[in-house]
């Protein structure tokens, strides 16, 4: 996750368009968290976390 940060930070200084870069960032970290809540749900469904006992 810092890495894209960091990523991203180098390219706002050399192409001056952070609004466009920091915009990608976001869409990418909402991804990345939408694929592992994803996983984790599935995983938890896997292993029967959540039923009543």
């Amino acid at each position: 996750m810092q890495e894209l940060t960091r990523r991203a930070n180098e390219l706002v200084v050399t192409e001056y368009r952070p609004l466009e870069i920091y915009t990608v960032l976001v869409l990418e970290y909402l991804a990345l968290i939408l694929l592992v809540s994803a996983g984790v749900r599935w995983v938890e469904r896997r292993m029967g976390a959540g039923e009543a006992r």
